[in-house]
């Protein structure tokens, strides 16, 4: 089978390296040449997520698509739903961080204290003021400690920016899960993750997170993806 991948970050090479191992083949979409999927993609393009001729071309020559990250326009991706096992719901809700943490609520699943900024009156101080979109990797983010921290975020109304209020926390896990289309779920082994300059940096499996938290972590993951 030929995959088309939209993204060529580390969850890209991830989905690359394993569908390599089990025999398939893979077309990468990433504006980056040297994007981390390009040690397992057997064609990397190089163009921009959205070029609607490149995805157009992906769609023609590949079984399937799909896409590694949040920051791909839903508006392109629809005219191509037939051909991503996935569709399109996560994609919808996780592109928007208030969307995101609404859905979450509606799960019973905790959230950071959070806030539409629609003035500078809005933030939540201290916080994390996040662009609603479009923002990854660190970007689109500022930590905000006082009231004159503000003056960096600059004239609000022409991006859209949600205040997440800041948490004290020991460390972040990831669960990865997949499910296949007769809907058999596999969650792999939770990482426990380090950043550096708002990027991660590194996810190492160990046994130092206790069970109680894998447990829990695991039952608020299937709960969000069973919807």
């Amino acid at each position: 089978m030929k995959i088309g991948i939209i993204g060529g970050g580390q969850l890209g090479m991830m989905m690359a390296e394993e569908a390599k191992r089990l025999g398939h083949s893979i077309v990468s979409l990433d504006p980056n040449p040297k994007s981390s999927i390009t040690t397992y993609s057997d064609c990397h393009i190089a163009k921009d997520y959205n070029d609607r001729e490149v995805i157009e071309y992906m769609n023609e020559i590949c079984d399937v698509i799909t896409y590694e990250f949040e920051n791909v326009d839903l508006s392109v991706l629809k005219n191509y739903a037939r051909k991503i096992p996935q569709k399109l719901k996560a994609l919808e809700i996780s592109r928007d961080r208030i969307i995101e943490k609404n859905f979450a609520i509606s799960l019973g699943i905790q959230t950071p204290k959070f806030k539409k900024v629609m003035t500078k009156n809005d933030i939540l101080i201290p916080s994390i003021i996040k662009t609603t979109n479009g923002g990854y990797d660190g970007k689109g983010q500022f930590r905000v400690l006082e009231n004159s921290d503000t003056d960096q975020i600059g004239e609000i109304g022409s991006v859209s920016y949600i205040s997440e209020e800041l948490i004290n926390f020991e460390y972040e896990i990831s669960v990865v899960s997949t499910r296949d289309s007769f809907n058999e779920v596999v969650h792999f082994p939770i990482s426990k993750n380090t950043h550096k300059n708002g990027i991660l940096h590194t996810s190492i499996v160990d046994e130092s997170i206790p069970s109680k938290i894998k447990e829990k972590a695991i039952k608020e993951k299937a709960i969000k993806e069973s919807k």
